[in-house]
């Protein structure tokens, strides 16, 4: 029986981006999807990333963890010296199909039928899994647990007038210095400036604010119209923070797939979003889609 197995890493935005991509190749091929969480259990001695834990339970995916007997079939071949050497000079003689998004250009077609397919990278193009949009938006990255009713009342109050949602990240971004100068920060200037753009183009002023670091928050980013700070208790679950989002109008985001997700799920057709020129730091890239503003 053939199958897809994607390999997760990173937070929950960054699983998102994984599933996505590993469910339009399940998809185009009509196999099953499982997930490989080997990458987030393991926990090396020193190691600089921040560590995580499997995040999509809280959604709707149709996906199951890849059994251990076939990721250990799957770990031995991919460790052998000749099927090392076979993925660069002659894949098509492997058992398994291997492929990274960093030689599998957005819009190039899937591999055919007919083999197992292993997927590893971070796949954040929404190029990938574009084809599959109202499948994601409407069933897989639906919350799969009733809605608290803190959640409910910020909704609620979200609905009541056209609004922008902002998000602050830092967290490690801040406190740990690998991913402070791989990443970098989005300063008070970006969000002066990507405020004062929406407004102009939208005539929204009324914003509802997401961060990992509040305080922060309230001290340094300025808005031109009322805010309402999301604290993170009222969510109870940060999947509810990234729902919330999405059930703004239009979007500030930072640096993050967290809130790129936040933006990329709401499907209104009149939504605008502003994105930072650099993802990361002194690096401009194509994770925005082509729509988005960066500044």
């Amino acid at each position: 029986m053939s199958y897809v197995v994607i390999r997760l890493a990173g937070g929950l935005g960054n699983q998102m981006f994984e599933y996505a991509a590993g469910r339009s190749v399940a998809d185009s091929l009509g196999v099953p999807l499982f997930l490989d969480t080997s990458l987030l259990e393991y926990r090396a001695p020193g190691m600089v990333h921040t560590a995580r834990d499997f995040a999509l339970n809280v959604f709707q995916i149709r996906a199951q963890p890849v059994p251990p007997s076939l990721l250990a079939t799957l770990k031995a071949r991919e460790q052998r010296i000749a099927s090392k050497v076979l993925k660069k000079i002659w894949p098509s003689a492997l058992p398994v199909r291997f492929i990274d998004d960093r030689h599998w250009a957005p819009g190039r077609p899937w591999p055919g039928g007919g083999k197992p397919v292993y997927m590893q990278g971070y796949w954040q193009d929404e190029r990938y899994f574009q084809s599959i949009r109202p499948q994601l938006c409407q069933s897989d990255f639906v919350p799969a647990h009733p809605m608290p009713a803190t959640v409910e009342a910020l909704r609620d109050a979200i609905k009541t007038q056209p609004c922008i949602s902002v998000h602050v990240r830092r967290g490690d971004y801040v406190t740990n210095p690998h991913a402070a100068a791989f990443h970098g920060t989005c300063g008070p200037d970006y969000y002066a400036r990507a405020a004062s753009l929406l407004r102009q183009r939208t005539g929204v002023a009324h914003y509802f604010l997401f961060s990992d670091d509040m305080y922060w928050a309230k001290k340094n980013i300025g808005l031109p119209g009322p805010v309402s700070f999301v604290q993170p208790g009222e969510t109870s679950e940060a999947h509810w923070e990234l729902w919330l989002m999405s059930q703004c109008n239009h979007h500030i985001i930072a640096n993050s797939s967290f809130s790129w997700w936040g933006a990329w799920l709401n499907d209104a057709p009149g939504k605008e979003v502003v994105a930072p020129e650099h993802w990361f730091a002194n690096q401009r890239s194509h994770i925005a889609p082509a729509k988005w503003i960066r500044c």
